[in-house]
């Protein structure tokens, strides 16, 4: 009976810091953005409700304020995408007890849009890449070669601990060396203060592709590329559709070096491991994304093949031949 009280006073003491948090940030909302919340829900360290016609999230910030003033200028005409709200002084970022967090309109077309036909419509809206220096994620090569040294140096810490991933990780980060040497010989980065990109994506997944945090400027082939990743490591994939995707992108020979250069960077791989080492994950979940490195050189040998078709200068990597 004692144990059962003391269960009953902690699930009690809980839901009083429960009810006092949400209150607290009912309170930071209505303050902050001049809007009167009725009901205020929390899940997952995200607060919603709903007001007018409209749901708002109230999130942990992942971007910078000038990143966040960029993505608001990119997509603030856009309604596929959800809208970044402006606090009181003119801030996105708005500080409460658990760290910075900014409130977000939802899309009314979160679950009312085709996937494949949002990536191919990107091309329609070509963007300076150079106005927004903040979220431009062109320099791939920079990018790429950044996270192998990061990657090489942690390991140094960490490889004991973590026995699938020391295992593995060289095969990966092969793969990236692999990709950087193609762009570096086969790709021409010329008049880079001209380069033209489109809205473009961290990752391209359904149930984010509309999240205004998702938002990057790149080029026209990283989300052809995310997303063949994406239906990939999904088992999602169908030779037949991905061939008529392909068609339908009306590719360039940049877009068709770039595709395959980045199919061989595997995002999926240091997405998951960036998880693990953060705590997120259990390093066993990472043994499926290795079980299927075969099945993935022959899904890019593939569609090698298709990009063939578009651009036959296009060279083969040796680790897929």
């Amino acid at each position: 009976m004692i144990l059962l009280k003391e269960n009953q006073d902690d699930i009690f003491l809980f839901f009083c810091i429960y009810n006092k948090e949400v209150i607290s940030i009912k309170n930071i909302i209505e303050y902050f953005y001049k809007i009167s919340v009725l009901e205020l829900h929390y899940k997952a360290n995200m607060y919603f409700f709903r007001y007018g016609t409209d749901w708002y999230l109230f999130i942990p910030a992942q971007r910078t304020e000038a990143e966040l003033l960029e993505i608001h200028q990119l997509i603030k005409n856009n309604q596929l995408y959800d809208q970044v709200i402006q606090n009181i002084d003119n801030h996105y970022l708005t500080q409460t007890k658990r760290g910075y967090y900014i409130l977000v309109r939802k899309s009314a077309n979160a679950t009312n849009f085709n996937l494949e036909s949002s990536i191919i419509q990107s091309r329609l809206s070509l963007i300076f890449v150079n106005n927004y220096q903040n979220i431009n994620r062109t320099n791939w090569v920079e990018m790429w070669s950044k996270k192998i040294d990061y990657i090489e140096y942690q390991l140094l810490h960490i490889e004991s601990k973590y026995p699938i991933i020391s295992k593995s990780i060289n095969y990966y980060i092969g793969m990236t060396e692999a990709s950087i040497s193609y762009l570096n010989n086969n790709f021409s980065w010329t008049d880079e203060l001209n380069i033209r990109g489109v809205i473009s994506h961290k990752r391209v997944v359904s149930n984010n592709f509309n999240n205004a945090m998702n938002i990057v400027v790149d080029h026209f082939a990283r989300d052809v590329s995310e997303y063949l990743k994406y239906i990939f490591i999904n088992n999602e994939y169908n030779y037949s559709d991905i061939d008529a995707f392909l068609r339908r992108c009306d590719l360039t020979e940049d877009d068709v070096k770039l595709i395959y250069a980045r199919l061989m960077y595997p995002s999926y791989y240091f997405d998951l491991y960036d998880k693990i080492v953060n705590g997120n994950e259990e390093e066993k979940k990472i043994l499926t994304l290795i079980s299927r490195s075969v099945e993935y050189e022959i899904f890019v040998k593939n569609i090698y093949t298709m990009l063939f078709k578009v651009d036959s200068s296009i060279f083969s990597i040796g680790w897929i031949n």
